[in-house]
């Protein structure tokens, strides 16, 4: 995939999602709408929290960052939510917002072959490829929550 190819789906995937957050009051409560789901605060936290991975690794371009990447999956998510209880709904937008637009700029100083090519990021295996890394971190996860926006 070349930069340009990935920044256009990076782009139209930001599009949808603010779509889907069209019409949403953010001054609005922090509390799940429906009990034992996400908030809105939350999935806003939870997404900016991965965002934010992608822009260390890209700064650092090392695939170490947090410590919960060793946990798995449901126990990392925990944490992160509970990280994230002390913001309200407006707070968790512009973090969100901010992190988004420290991940395009990062993206800029990337060339073609380090989004296709591991061996440009310290840590990560052989096998994987880092604009999938930054895809399912960022664009696809988006999607993943389409669901939980209401």
């Amino acid at each position: 995939m070349t930069k340009a190819e990935f920044l256009n789906a990076l782009k139209n995937g930001r599009q949808l999602w603010f779509e889907k957050w069209k019409g949403i009051d953010l001054f609005g409560t922090s509390r799940p709408r429906v009990p034992g789901q996400l908030s809105l605060r939350d999935i806003l936290y939870h997404v900016a929290w991965y965002e934010h991975e992608m822009v260390e690794m890209l700064q650092l371009r090392s695939l170490v960052g947090s410590p919960w990447w060793t946990l798995p999956v449901d126990e990392r998510n925990a944490y992160i939510l509970v990280e994230g209880q002390s913001m309200s709904l407006l707070q968790a937008w512009r973090q969100e917002q901010q992190v988004y637009a420290e991940l395009l700029n990062q993206l800029q100083t990337v060339r073609n072959e380090e989004l296709n090519e591991a061996r440009f990021f310290q840590e990560m295996p052989t096998d994987w490829k880092p604009w999938q890394v930054i895809a399912s971190n960022s664009y696809e996860h988006y999607v993943e929550h389409f669901s939980d926006i209401y």
